[in-house]
């Protein structure tokens, strides 16, 4: 093979073993012989079409020739950023056969060569030093089928690489993870080691050739995109990265914005009798100085305001502290002289003057600058802004197909999102259960398994709308790991198979850590949950906070989205305890008011003043009334009575009370009136009056007007 170019100063050319050797047409260098092949296969890549870039070789005793030597963690696999082979990585990877063969014969063949995935991905297994990749695809392959034959490269560790064809597919939302030490490289954005690289040993065709490729199998596809927890782990790693940049930022500017700050210091702390400081380049110097602050404290009243100040200082007999209104004007017009629209501007500014009139306060009760104050706001500044650096570089925007004017919206067809259970919340809401305290929570936890589990109404009366396709799993932070299965025994459900257990009590389980995200993730999606519940959330919330921090609660339920997301889980149920005391506090959520402002749907269970359990729900559509609930103790299973809500039940005792009290009246005296009655219901006139009139109201007392003005009205029951 030749090289094709004439103004290349290198000529490749087969030799009678067939190993490629690379000279130097002037004779300048001795000649290159490819022994391992590494280029011969580059070129053959590169003329079909295949960008290829140069990578580090590694020495005679297994080290990387990198600069980090032994100390390399990617030993003959990462590119040779020298100038003349790589500099900017991947993006230097070329098709042009000249530009590979000098590559070659100025690294003296010693260089390894990289192979760039344009349209392409490689399932990687490793099975290197006790690697479990080779088990991870023979488990892939017993449920999805085998791989289809195609390119396979043996890799310098013994791992085996399948090249597959993947044309014009967008794997932005593809992991990098088939399973367990299974990598999955794809695109212009990874990259192979071209056969006859060298690691450990060479990296050489298993099976296939280098030109054929076979279309990567659908099951790859569906694994790769479902794959959450490394999903997880490349958000996190990209969060990781931009805080690095970020903080490298920073750090240096800090640096240099608390150096400036020393120097300013001695500036504005000269006496006003120094000679150094009446004169106008001393002005001009510590204006300069407050103009890099405006840089970095985004605050421009702030820089006007101390640039104005150290003018009047210089300019004026006047000490710093001797406000004067009169000379603002003076002192504006000295500081930006040729700049009219800058003074127009400043002496507009109210923000300026009251700023300036705030330090020369200061400054009176000190007598010098406050340089530690300028130093501590310059490292909350340099805060904020890593903050937002860290936010923009996490920032990705919105898929276009969610935007759109809303005629075009409202026109196409939106699939329509049933409840879970009729009434009580669409399919993949979030519900928070506010339980007061012993109302029967976990009573409740239990039914709600049951129904999911068996696909039967909730409590009897709300009906199953949409069943699962996967399972469920209780996080249970309450109950002893004993006791809890003995309640969920009580409910004799037919398919407990379908339920995950995941007993937590005295254990913490921060979810807003990244390893513990990462493992809830990867331990749901194994399960394949769809349906989770977190009971109760003040527990699984230990570890992450104050709970009366809406920040920190905020950050919990945002860790708490992310996790359902990334596994796939559909529906989240997530029991909190409430307030005690007045009654508005007994129905909402204990802690911050984000416990109550972040779910879909807030489901109650309250007790009422005899004992009786109430349940109501309220959310987005959803509006189910209080009702009355009934126990059976023997299988501990919820139902309803067909009451109504706790008023209601109120309301009856308090008529009912009334109707025995006349009874008895009667049966003593024969006849009673409303004023007696009323006085035996309640000393209170006016409670006697509503429960008396609700009484007469629905039937159950009889009320007679008198015959004669001034008798009183009889009342009496009616007949049976």
């Amino acid at each position: 093979m030749t090289s094709a170019q004439t103004d290349s100063p290198w000529v490749a050319r087969a030799e009678a073993d067939g190993v490629l050797v690379v000279s130097h047409q002037g004779g300048a260098m001795e000649s290159v012989r490819d022994e391992r092949g590494v280029l011969a296969n580059a070129l053959e890549l590169a003329k079909l079409g295949h960008p290829v870039l140069p990578c580090w070789g590694v020495r005679d005793d297994g080290t990387c020739r990198c600069p980090h030597g032994e100390a390399c963690k990617s030993t003959g696999k990462h590119p040779l950023s020298r100038k003349g082979f790589a500099p900017n990585g991947l993006d230097d990877a070329t098709t042009e056969a000249d530009t590979i063969i000098g590559w070659f014969a100025q690294d003296s063949g010693k260089l390894n060569l990289g192979w760039r995935l344009d349209g392409l991905g490689v399932p990687d297994v490793d099975v290197a030093d006790g690697k479990i990749g080779g088990q991870t695809v023979a488990e892939l392959e017993a449920e999805h089928g085998p791989l289809t034959p195609t390119l396979t490269i043996r890799t310098g560790r013994g791992g085996l690489q399948y090249v597959y064809e993947l044309p014009g597919v967008d794997t932005e939302q593809y992991g990098d993870s088939l399973g367990t030490n299974v990598d999955f490289k794809r695109g212009a954005g990874a990259y192979v080691m071209v056969p006859g690289s060298k690691t450990v040993d060479v990296y050489r065709i298993e099976s296939g050739k280098l030109g054929e490729h076979e279309p990567l199998p659908q099951w790859v596809h569906e694994v790769a995109r479902r794959n959450p927890l490394d999903q997880v782990r490349q958000r996190r790693k990209q969060q990781r990265e931009a805080t690095a940049r970020a903080e490298a930022i920073d750090s240096t500017r800090l640096a240099e914005s608390l150096a400036e700050c020393d120097s300013k210091a001695a500036c504005l702390n000269l006496s006003p009798g120094h000679p150094d400081r009446s004169s106008y380049d001393w002005v001009k110097k510590t204006a300069g100085y407050e103009a890099r602050d405006a840089r970095d404290t985004t605050a421009r009243s702030y820089a006007d305001y101390y640039a104005a100040m150290c003018a009047y200082d210089g300019a004026s007999d006047h000490p710093r502290y001797d406000y004067d209104p009169e000379k603002f004007d003076e002192i504006l017009t000295f500081v930006w002289r040729e700049e009219s629209t800058k003074r127009a501007e400043v002496s507009t500014n109210q923000a300026t003057r009251e700023l300036w009139r705030a330090d020369t306060e200061a400054y009176k009760a000190t007598g010098e600058y406050d340089n530690e104050a300028n130093k501590a706001l310059l490292r909350t500044v340099t805060q904020e802004e890593a903050q937002k650096e860290r936010a923009a570089a996490d920032w990705k925007p919105p898929a276009d197909e969610r935007a759109g004017n809303l005629a075009d919206r409202l026109a196409r067809e939106r699939p329509k999102v049933p409840h879970r259970f009729e009434g009580l919340g669409k399919v993949g809401a979030n519900t928070t259960v506010a339980a007061q305290y012993k109302a029967g929570k976990t009573t409740l936890v239990c039914n709600l398994v049951r129904s999911l589990a068996d696909e039967v109404p909730l409590f009897g009366r709300f009906e199953l709308n949409t069943p699962l396709s996967g399972n469920i799993a209780v996080f249970n932070y309450e109950l002893d790991d004993d006791e809890f299965e003995d309640w969920l025994a009580d409910q004799n459900i037919k398919h407990p198979d379908r339920v995950h257990l995941l007993h937590l009590r005295g254990e913490k389980l921060p979810l807003v850590s990244e390893p513990v995200e990462e493992w809830v993730t990867q331990w749901l999606a194994e399960r394949d949950i769809e349906a989770l519940i977190i009971d109760p959330a003040a527990r699984a919330f230990s570890g992450c906070g104050d709970e009366n921090s809406n920040q920190d609660v905020a950050a919990f339920t945002e860790a708490v989205d992310v996790i359902k997301h990334n596994a796939g889980v559909r529906d989240l149920w997530m029991p909190t305890h409430t307030g005690r005391g007045q009654e508005e506090a007994a129905e909402r959520s204990r802690g911050a008011t984000r416990w109550d402002d972040w779910p879909d749907v807030l489901w109650k269970l309250v007790k009422g003043d005899t004992g009786n359990r109430y349940f109501g729900a309220q959310g987005r559509k959803v509006n189910q009334a209080e009702i009355e609930l009934s126990f059976d103790s023997g299988t501990g299973r919820l139902g309803t009575t067909g009451g109504g809500d706790r008023q209601s039940a109120a309301e009856e005792t308090e008529v009912g009370r009334a109707v025995q009290l006349l009874r008895t009246h009667l049966s003593q005296h024969g006849e009673c009136s409303k004023s007696q009655l009323s006085g035996q219901i309640s000393s209170t006139k006016k409670k006697a009056e509503r429960v008396m009139k609700l009484a007469i109201e629905r039937g159950k007392i009889i009320e007679h007007k008198a015959d004669k003005p001034g008798k009183p009205h009889q009342l009496s029951l009616p007949s049976s």
